[in-house]
């Protein structure tokens, strides 16, 4: 697959997402300990930004994962569709209360969509 910078800054950020979460880190705390801000690491997650080396590593590092884990390109993230894509980065940064009002006005959107058909 060829992989464009913009296409390897969306895989790395969702990576160094995926990575935070397990370990249930929020963007404040991993900023602080790598000498970022919480701005500066949704920018990487959400792929608007590339870092450095040295700043990946640091991540990997917090994240206690290789280094190479956050560069890799995953099934899970290759298969997706732009609209997979799309929603799923609508969902990002929310708050627990913002999902569920989220969902479910999806929830209400769909019922209407096949009520339709």
């Amino acid at each position: 697959m060829k992989q464009t910078l913009t296409t390897l800054a969306l895989f790395t950020g969702a990576n160094i997402r995926r990575e935070r979460t397990r370990k249930d880190v929020s963007q404040e705390v991993l900023a602080g300990k790598i000498g970022r801000t919480p701005q500066y690491i949704s920018l990487l997650e959400n792929g608007h930004r590339c870092g450095s080396l040295k700043t990946y590593l640091n991540i990997a590092n917090e994240l206690d994962v290789d280094l190479y884990e956050l560069f890799i390109c995953t099934k899970e993230n290759a298969n997706q569709s732009d609209d997979e894509r799309g929603i799923r980065e609508l969902f990002f940064n929310t708050t627990p209360y913002e999902r569920r009002v989220m969902v479910a006005i999806l929830t209400a959107a769909r019922s209407a969509l096949q009520s339709d058909t």
